[in-house]
C-alpha cells in the first residue's frame, strides 16, 4: 500500500505540472458543465482548470484525515485495503475528469458522454466490489440513520448494497453504447433507484431488528 501512495502522489504531481506546462496554450474559456447529450452547456475562465487539477489532491488529503477523526477509527484497520482501493479509484477518476476537460477545451474530438459513463460505471463497480468489506464506522460507507444505529443492519446493507452498486456500474458502462440522452436517462435512473432502494432496505432491516 505504501507503493500505491507513492504512485498516487506521483500521478497527482505530474498532472499538476503538466497542466502548468500547457496552461498558456489553453483557450481563455474552458468547459465547466455538460448536458445529458455530452454537449458543453456552461463555460468559464481557463483558471478553473486549477480547481480540477488540485481537486484530486484535496480529496486525497481529506480521505487521509477521515480515519484519524472518525470515533470508530479502529474499523479502518479492518477495511484498510477496501479504503485504499476506493481512495485510489476516486483520485484516478478525478484526474481523468480533469484531463477530459482539458482535452475538450483543446478542441480534441472527445465523446464526453461515453467516456464519463464508462468511468463512472467502473468506479461504481470498484466501490460495490469492496463495499461488503467496510466495517461499521461514521464517515465511510452507506451512512443512513439505520446503518449507523445497528452494526447488523450496516453489515447486511453493505453486503447487498455492494451487489447493487456493481450491477449499477455495469449498467452505467453498458449505456455508453446507447445514444447519449437515452443512455444518460437509463444510467442515472438506475443510480437513483439503487440509492433509494438501499435506503429503504436499511430502514426495513432496522424495523425488522427492532420488532424481534
Amino acid at each position: 500500500m505504501k507503493k500505491l501512495t507513492g504512485v498516487l502522489w506521483a500521478l497527482m504531481i505530474v498532472s499538476i505540472v503538466a497542466t502548468a506546462l500547457i496552461y498558456s496554450r489553453l483557450p481563455e474559456e474552458v468547459p465547466l458543465h455538460w448536458n445529458w447529450e455530452g454537449e458543453v452547456d456552461r463555460v468559464g475562465a481557463k483558471s478553473n482548470v486549477w480547481m480540477t487539477a488540485f481537486l484530486p489532491v484535496a480529496i486525497y488529503l481529506l480521505m487521509l484525515v477521515v480515519p484519524r477523526i472518525d470515533p470508530r477509527r479502529e474499523a479502518y484497520q479492518k477495511h484498510r485495503r477496501a479504503y485504499k482501493v476506493v481512495m485510489a479509484a476516486t483520485v484516478l477518476f478525478l484526474i481523468g475528469l480533469h484531463w477530459l476537460t482539458i482535452a475538450v477545451a483543446s478542441g480534441l474530438p472527445v465523446d464526453v458522454s461515453t467516456i464519463v459513463r464508462i468511468a463512472v460505471g467502473l468506479l461504481l463497480i470498484i466501490i460495490g466490489w469492496y463495499m461488503p468489506q467496510v466495517q461499521h464506522n461514521y464517515m465511510f460507507g452507506i451512512r443512513t440513520p439505520w446503518t449507523l444505529a445497528s452494526s447488523t443492519v450496516w453489515e447486511k446493507t453493505h453486503k447487498h448494497g455492494g451487489y447493487a452498486f456493481v450491477v449499477a456500474g455495469v449498467i452505467f458502462a453498458v449505456t455508453a453504447l446507447i445514444p447519449s440522452k437515452i443512455g444518460a436517462i437509463i444510467s442515472f435512473g438506475v443510480l437513483m433507484l439503487v440509492t433509494i432502494g438501499i435506503m429503504v432496505y436499511s430502514y426495513l432491516l432496522y424495523r425488522q431488528e427492532q420488532n424481534r
